[in-house]
């Protein structure tokens, strides 16, 4: 066989195993696959999602990866990490109205409550320590702890609830 046939069989044989390796199916693309344990800032869907499941009326959208911005799973697990009193997430995308792609119909927001009503002022101390919270809504009787929010601020209408956003949308 001559040199260059050699070099050219060389050539193939290394492409080949370039390519192999560049199609190996045992590493995928958290983004194509839907992988759920994306690490985000030290919080992974997968655990997040296991956090707060009993307590969430679509915790499921916590998993789906492009469909809940990262920084609302990193938010909601800061917040267990953090301390927080019990609460029970009422809304985060699938689960809540188009209120346009900046809030939960982007799956930037999650609204959520203190299990024990006596707890709210710090849950809502808290969401405001949060790195990634960008925006703070309070509904109903958590109007009353306003002084209590440091970050962007609105008004919420609904029933009683903190809104948390990792974007702005509503807020002055």
């Amino acid at each position: 066989m001559s040199r260059s046939i050699k070099l050219v069989a060389l050539l193939v044989a290394a492409m080949s195993t370039a390519c192999a390796a560049e199609t190996d199916n045992s590493v995928e693309d958290p983004a194509a696959t839907g992988d759920t344990s994306q690490d985000l800032g030290g919080f992974n869907r997968q655990t997040v999602y296991n956090e707060v499941k009993g307590h969430a009326s679509a915790p499921g959208d916590l998993l789906k990866v492009g469909y809940t911005d990262e920084k609302l799973v990193a938010a909601i697990g800061w917040m267990k990490d953090h301390g927080a009193p019990s609460f029970y997430i009422s809304a985060i995308r699938s689960d809540h109205h188009n209120d346009g792609s900046a809030a939960h119909a982007g799956g930037h927001c999650a609204d959520m409550y203190a299990t024990n009503g006596s707890e709210a002022k710090r849950l809502i101390q808290l969401a405001s320590q949060n790195p990634y919270v960008h925006e703070i809504g309070l509904g109903g009787a958590y109007k009353a702890y306003r002084s209590s929010v440091t970050k962007s601020y609105f008004n919420d209408n609904n029933a009683t609830h903190l809104h948390i956003g990792t974007i702005h949308a509503f807020g002055n």
